[in-house]
Order: structure tokens, then sequence, then C-alpha cells
């Protein structure tokens, strides 16, 4: 905790335009990309986002009219919202408030979720996205991202070593420096 490792990902995600050193994506420098173009192709899950006072479809895809219904039904599936959203009297025309009436953490987290997921995005950065999920929810998701989720390039920030010890590889922080980037080895724990 405390490592960088949420810099990192806002470093990434371009949300930061000043900065020093570089950032290369696809061997562009980050710098040359318009940034609206490059933040379309990119899902983000930080812990400062929330919902906002709208439908839980708005929510779910920032307004954006092209998604299908049918597409966030499968896609909620997988991450454990298809239940939440099939309870709802008004379906996807639910107004969430943020100040109001507030669901549960488990339920916003699985919104942002969707919401970072929804696009297809080629890039997708996320923190601790199983924050206060349920078990059988975190290893669905986590299935998901690891095994069926192709053509995308995934960050995690996380702490979760089971995780980590699954994934292609890891970045190992201690005080804003990088320590060690590869595979997971015994030796890490």
């Amino acid at each position: 905790d405390g490592s960088g490792k949420s810099t990192m990902l806002r470093l990434i995600s371009g949300v930061f335009p000043e900065y020093e050193g570089g950032i290369i994506i696809d061997n562009v420098p980050l710098r040359n990309y318009l940034v609206d173009s490059y933040q379309q192709q990119t899902g983000v899950l930080i812990n400062q986002q929330d919902i906002f006072y709208g439908t839980l479809m708005e929510n779910i895809t920032m307004r954006d009219n092209k998604i299908r219904p049918d597409e966030i039904m499968l896609l909620s599936s997988k991450i454990g919202l298809s239940d939440f959203i099939q309870d709802q009297p008004n379906g996807f025309s639910t107004m969430l408030d943020p100040v109001g009436k507030r669901l549960s953490r488990s339920v916003i987290q699985k919104i942002l979720l969707l919401r970072a997921l929804i696009n297809q995005p080629r890039l997708l950065l996320l923190e601790e996205p199983w924050r206060g999920l349920e078990d059988h929810n975190r290893h669905k998701i986590q299935d998901y991202l690891l095994e069926e989720l192709k053509g995308v390039t995934v960050f995690v920030e996380s702490n979760d070593e089971d995780f980590a010890k699954r994934a292609d590889g890891v970045m190992i922080f201690d005080q804003g420096v990088l320590k060690y980037y590869g595979p997971w080895t015994a030796g890490l724990s």
C-alpha cells in the first residue's frame, strides 16, 4: 500500500497530462495520442469513481446509445450483476441517486466494473475491481479477466496474491519504484 500502483494506473489512463518520463502504448508515446480517442479505447475503474444521478442504463453506458441491453446482460452475468438488474422493477430505467437511496458498495462496484468493460476496450485499468465483493463474484470476475477476455491488455492494481499467481506477469512497487516485473514466483510472497 502507498507504493505508487494507483498513481501508475492514473498515469497510464491519461488523467495526468503533466509528468516526467515517458509512457509508451503500442510503441507510441502517450503524449502523441488524442486524449479523447485514447480514453474511448480504455476502460477504467479507479476508487474515486461513483455512480451519478441518472438511470442504471446511463450509469453503465455513460449515455452511449450504441450499447444494447443484451450486451449489458451478457456481460453483467459474467461479473455477478444480472440478478440486481433483473430485480429492479424499472429495469434499466431505474433511477440511481448517489446521495439519496444508496446502493450497496458491492452493487456500485459491479456497475462501475461493467462500465469499464462494456465498450470492449483495448486497454483495461482496474484498481481493486473486486473490493467489497463476495468471494464467488471475485472469482467469477477474475476468471473472466484471465480466461475469457481476449485481445485486451489488462492492468489490475491489487494486493491479491491468488490473482497475481494466475496473471501473466506482476509488477511490484516499493515507495514509487518498480522493484520487480515478471512472472509470479514463490519468492515473491
